[in-house]
């Protein structure tokens, strides 16, 4: 069932784009977000907002070209229609900054797939033992001390191993990345 489906007023929508939307919406809403102080009740009404024009202006998105871009630039015009419609608030950004904002934003989206694929590719080179760490912390989100009592270790060593390990993921990615080697 698509995500569109419960809508009957909607039209058609492009399965592709449909797909590209809805694997785009983590940065898409990290991306407005940023634009909107932080504040994650205007990030998600924005970003709704943003998601039905995407919809209504499928047709206008050329395949092949850079969806992110084009999905960001709609989401950075919903920004300014909010914006607009919140100017009696005293802590709106300046025009000029919110511009330096989505343009950096536009920019870290567009590279979130690189660095998310070096990610991916540097975790399979860690030994089995750290990648399986590295899941059970971050991805399962256990707690050091879960972990440490799973592994008979001291939390403090396990924490000193993840550091050691987080420093060479860090390393791996920057090194993928600078190289812009295909992985």
């Amino acid at each position: 069932m698509s995500i569109f489906d419960t809508n009957k007023t909607m039209p058609q929508f492009d399965p592709e784009i449909e797909a590209q939307l809805a694997t785009s919406q983590g940065m898409l809403r990290g991306y407005v977000l940023s634009l909107v102080g932080g504040d994650t009740h205007v990030a998600n009404d924005v970003l709704q907002e943003a998601n039905l024009v995407i919809c209504k202006k499928s047709g206008d998105f050329e395949k092949g070209t850079n969806f992110i871009g084009w999905a960001c630039r709609i989401a950075y015009f919903e920004v300014m229609r909010h914006r607009t419609n919140c100017r009696r608030d005293k802590l709106v950004f300046d025009d000029t900054v919110l511009e330096k904002l989505a343009d950096e934003g536009r920019k870290e989206c567009e590279h979130y797939a690189s660095r998310k694929e070096a990610l991916a590719h540097c975790l399979l080179k860690l030994s089995d033992s750290h990648r399986e760490l590295v899941l059970k912390r971050y991805y399962e989100g256990e707690s050091v001390d879960e972990i440490g009592l799973s592994r008979k270790q001291k939390p403090n060593s396990i924490s000193q191993l993840l550091f050691r390990i987080r420093k060479s993921l860090l390393m791996c990615i920057s090194s993928s990345m600078a190289g812009n080697q295909k992985i």
